[in-house]
This record gives C-alpha cells, sequence and structure tokens, in this order.
C-alpha cells in the first residue's frame, strides 16, 4: 500500500512538470515574478552582511545562488574553478564600462552574477577600506515620502571618512514590472542625511558620481546600492553625472 501510493504521488508530480503540461504553463509566470523578487531580497540580504558591523560570514561556496537545504544538502564539493572564472569575466565586463555591466546584470538579477558581482565589489570596497568598517561608526538613516518602510539604509564613518549602504526590502508593496527595475514605484520615497554628510557619492556598483537624490534613482540602475562620500575637493562636475 505504501510503494503503490509512493509510486502514484511521484507520477502525478513528475505528470505536473512535465514540458508543455498545462500547469507548468501556468505556474512558470508566477515561478518567474517570486523569481525576480526573491533575488532582489537576496542581494539586499549579501550588502547588509557586507555593509553592517561585525565580520561578513559566508558559507563555503556562497558567492552564488544557491538552492539546496541546509545540512547535509549544502555539504556539496564547491566549484570553485566556475567561480574564478566568472570573476575573470566580470572583471573584464567591467573594463568595458561599470555602468553597462551593472544594467546588465540588473535586467536579470537571478542570474548567478549578478550575486558574484555584489560580492566581488561590496567585500572590496570594505577591504579597501577596513579601518572605516572595523572602527567606524555605524549611523542609521531614515526615509520619508511614499515608502520609508521599503528601504533600510545606514551610513559607517569615520573621521572623514563615509558610506552609504541603501537595500530594498517589501519590494512587492512597489508594484513592480519584473525584470524592470524602473517600473518600480517609489514615488517620492527619499533618504534622510545625517548632518555633516557628504553631498556627493559615488556608486560602486554603477560608478556613478552625484548627489543622494530620491530612492527611485538610486535603485535605477542597479537593486541595490553601496556609496562612498566624496570629499568636496574631490567632486569634478564635468566628470560625472547624476544618481
Amino acid at each position: 500500500m505504501g510503494a503503490d501510493y509512493e509510486h502514484a504521488l511521484d507520477a502525478f508530480a513528475s505528470g505536473l512538470l512535465a514540458t508543455g503540461g498545462r500547469f507548468q504553463d501556468s505556474f512558470l509566470p508566477f515561478q518567474r515574478k517570486v523569481a525576480f523578487y526573491g533575488a532582489l531580497n537576496g542581494l539586499s540580504q549579501v550588502l547588509l552582511k557586507i555593509a553592517c558591523p561585525g565580520v561578513p560570514d559566508f558559507y563555503q561556496g556562497a558567492e552564488l545562488w544557491n538552492f539546496s537545504m541546509v545540512d547535509p544538502d549544502n555539504r556539496r564539493p564547491v566549484d570553485y574553478r566556475h567561480r574564478g572564472e566568472l570573476l575573470d569575466w566580470l572583471r573584464s565586463r567591467e573594463s568595458e564600462g561599470r555602468a553597462a555591466l551593472a544594467a546588465e546584470l540588473a535586467r536579470e538579477p537571478q542570474q548567478e552574477a549578478a550575486k558574484m558581482y555584489v560580492v566581488w565589489k561590496a567585500l572590496g570596497f570594505r577591504r579597501d577600506h577596513a579601518t572605516l568598517f572595523s572602527e567606524g561608526e555605524y549611523i542609521p538613516v531614515a526615509a520619508g515620502g511614499a515608502h520609508p518602510d521599503c528601504v533600510v539604509a545606514f551610513a559607517r564613518r569615520r573621521a572623514g571618512e563615509w558610506a552609504l549602504a541603501v537595500a530594498p526590502r517589501w519590494i512587492t508593496r512597489l508594484h513592480c514590472t519584473p525584470p524592470n527595475l524602473n517600473s518600480c514605484n517609489w514615488g517620492d520615497t527619499a533618504l534622510q542625511l545625517p548632518s555633516g554628510a557628504p553631498q556627493k557619492w559615488t556608486n560602486i556598483f554603477t560608478g556613478v558620481t552625484g548627489h543622494v537624490p530620491s530612492i527611485s534613482e538610486i535603485l535605477r540602475d542597479f537593486p541595490v546600492a553601496l556609496l562612498e562620500g566624496l570629499p568636496a575637493h574631490e567632486w569634478h562636475p564635468a566628470a560625472s553625472s547624476g544618481a
């Protein structure tokens, strides 16, 4: 009786997942939408893990999306060669234009290169500003406007060094049309920067330098943002642009 039931259940599941089946045809559009929002949430978590106080903890092989369950399913051999090749590809593409690479990855945040890019750039920035992240203040940054609860932001500050992390949350409230980030309805949501914060910032993911405008502008070209504060004497308007 048990074996018959198990075989019947297996056949039922296989039938549902059969290519071209009615269930799959109706389910896949929903799955793609959930995957899009899930990837955005995942990228937010990666950025927060790297930029928050403390030591970023990465489980083996977690530079890419991992859909396995916890122990023992996640204790599989890590394909470091593949990760190295992917990192080489990102370096090569970035040398051709960081903004173009960020826009390409943002069009499909579910791809493994998107997570690797956030890990690579954010950890590299943290390494290059080690004292800022090990000794700097943690300053919560509030937002105002239409959707202040849908963004998590904070600054790290030490002497004249500033970094600003911006990560979306509860994104389904913004009624986005996947995979278009520009479709997310942030309205007039904007950050309320602390006193003394720099006026100009560089987004390490897109390479764009400018004022910190509305959230819709900050997250227009990439799902998350890590911004480096730019001292006034280093601001060159002719060489920079908006966001």
